[in-house]
């Protein structure tokens, strides 16, 4: 019988503990969302994703739905670095990253038709040209200025990319040299690949559980975020807030997946290989990134 009470006992200290973490979690994410709307209304902008006639189909999905964000990363100069279609899975569990180099032929009237030069005209279009290369119609774009989003490395003490040791965390300062590849400077399928790991490191710090276990440098990276992006205008609190609320506490952050090429870089830009962009464009579509690389 007292082998019964300490059961119960540790119980109700479990509960009475999970449900106090819960209640900090909340307080912690419902003064987020407080700050969120302050920045939000200063965020820059630009035109709408919707208006154009060949623009995919939205899925009708019968159990959750997935989140489709495309993201345009910039240098200092306002040249294309890399696009990078950002795929949150129906759970939640699961975030995917695409990446594809500026270099790289997209569909659309350019001359050449490379994503960088279709940015160039304007970032809107370059969007576009992305969603009819996937077939996935996301739901909104932001473009982020990468030398200011590289400062949140500083408020996190630092980020774990893919291509160094967990030790030798890329620290702030050496995020320039870190993009330019040292010796591969140039290349630019690699530096995209490169773009693609730094955004990742930092998705991995801008989650529910960072919000809860380190809320003061949670805020401050998202301000920092938000500071160094613009979005489409018809991206609204409500829909930061939604796609916050539809991610789960640490969702697993996937390491990027580079659409290649089977041609040297040229002048007129590169084809992308014919078999993996058919494998990626059947993941997004069907929410299911198994197996593909």
């Amino acid at each position: 019988m007292a082998r019964s009470k300490r059961g119960g006992m540790v119980a109700i200290v479990t509960l009475t503990v999970g449900l106090t973490v819960a209640a900090v979690g909340v307080a912690v994410v419902a003064g987020f969302l407080g700050r969120v709307h302050e920045a939000m209304g200063s965020v820059e902008r630009f035109g709408s994703l919707d208006g154009y006639p060949s623009r995919p189909a939205e899925v009708a999905w019968t159990q959750g739905v997935p989140h489709d964000v495309i993201l345009l990363a910039e240098d200092a100069s306002q040249a294309l670095v890399a696009g990078v279609v950002l795929h949150l899975s129906a759970t939640g569990d699961d975030l995917s990253l695409v990446v594809v180099s500026p270099d790289m032929r997209v569909p659309d009237s350019a001359a050449p038709p490379t994503l960088a030069n279709v940015f160039a005209v304007n970032p809107t279009r370059a969007a576009h040209s992305l969603e009819q290369l996937f077939g996935v119609r996301s739901e909104h774009q932001l473009v982020v200025r990468i030398d200011e989003v590289s400062q949140l490395a500083a408020t996190f003490d630092g980020l774990a990319v893919d291509d160094l040791a967990p030790a030798d965390r890329l620290q702030a300062h050496d995020v320039p040299a870190y993009l330019a590849g040292g010796d591969a400077g140039g290349d630019t399928a690699a530096t995209a690949e490169r773009v693609g790991s730094l955004v990742r490191a930092v998705l991995q710090r801008i989650t529910v559980r960072e919000a809860v276990l380190n809320p003061s440098g949670f805020d401050k990276a998202i301000s920092q975020l938000i500071a160094a992006s613009e979005v489409d205008e018809d991206f609204t609190e409500a829909d930061l807030q939604s796609a916050l609320m539809d991610m789960r506490f640490q969702p697993t952050v996937a390491k990027p997946i580079v659409l290649g090429s089977d041609q040297q870089a040229c002048d007129k830009g590169r084809e992308p290989d014919s078999v993996q962009l058919s494998e990626l464009r059947q993941a997004l579509a069907t929410d299911d990134f198994t197996g593909v690389g």
